[in-house]
């Protein structure tokens, strides 16, 4: 499902670090669904973070855009594997555990990482 365009244009009155914290929380959401074995949940997650990632990149430095670009890459890569990641509790914690380190790299590219 793709957002409503008012959905972006309110994305995107955001600077460039408060977008990429809002890209961290949803992928902390993921790790938190993830464990709750919620496919829907991570699933919509998933979708939604790709566009917020789409997104983030208009006035992003070079640094931030080489990282949601790999970021692009792992949110397909998960989207694609998820009917297989979920049933599995070991495959569920990876996923969390990369989610929430996508997150960290996230806050620490916008500077909102703990100091």
């Amino acid at each position: 499902m793709i957002p409503p365009a008012s959905r972006r244009e309110r994305f995107l009155r955001d600077p460039v670090p408060i977008r990429l914290g809002n890209l961290a929380a949803n992928l902390a959401r993921i790790r938190s669904f993830s464990q709750a074995g919620s496919l829907d949940g991570v699933r919509g997650l998933i979708e939604e973070s790709r566009h917020f990632a789409d997104w983030a990149v208009a006035g992003a430095s070079d640094d931030a855009l080489a990282l949601l670009r790999r970021l692009l890459r792992h949110l397909t890569r998960w989207l694609g594997a998820l009917s297989s990641i979920l049933p599995s509790e070991e495959s569920r914690r990876t996923l969390g555990e990369e989610a929430a380190t996508w997150s960290r790299r996230l806050l620490g590219q916008a500077g909102l990482g703990s100091q």
